[in-house]
């Protein structure tokens, strides 16, 4: 005898997103959205507390003269990390939107997204997808993660 255990019609909080005219009513959030997610802000964290100790070393004066072309060697490592997050971060984002729509029964679109949206939207809809789970004033504790 086989079981069938539907998982899709099980009972989920949602939240509606509102938009450029559009409404989304997004119930699940997959896996995949969160590491992706995830991801991108450890990397975006690391990124600038990496540029920030550079910046404090030199401000103090800790560095010496001669230690200034390696700083200048390690400023260009760095400048050339923070090009090549900026220019992955819009398809990271968009990358997690669709994630979003299409498990929840929508299209994606991404030229739609891009004339209507900016990155700080694309962000605000991901946390609020993303939080949609946790009771007002609820905190995750550890183990739960993003």
């Amino acid at each position: 005898m086989e079981r069938l255990i539907d998982l899709n019609g099980l009972p989920r909080a949602s939240v509606t997103i509102e938009i450029g005219g559009k409404s989304f009513q997004i119930s699940r959030v997959v896996t995949g959205v969160r590491q992706l997610y995830g991801r991108f802000l450890t990397e975006a964290g690391a990124m600038m507390e990496n540029v920030a100790d550079l910046n404090e070393k030199i401000q103090a004066g800790k560095i010496s003269p001669e230690g200034l072309r390696e700083a200048d060697a390690e400023i260009e490592q760095r400048t050339a990390e923070v090009e090549r997050f900026a220019a992955e971060k819009l398809d990271v984002l968009l990358r997690c939107i669709e994630l979003l729509l299409v498990k929840n029964g929508y299209e994606f679109d991404r030229e739609w997204w891009i004339e209507n949206g900016d990155e700080m939207d694309y962000q605000s809809l991901i946390v609020e997808a993303l939080g949609k789970d946790s009771t007002p004033g609820q905190k995750k504790t550890e183990g739960e993660g993003a």
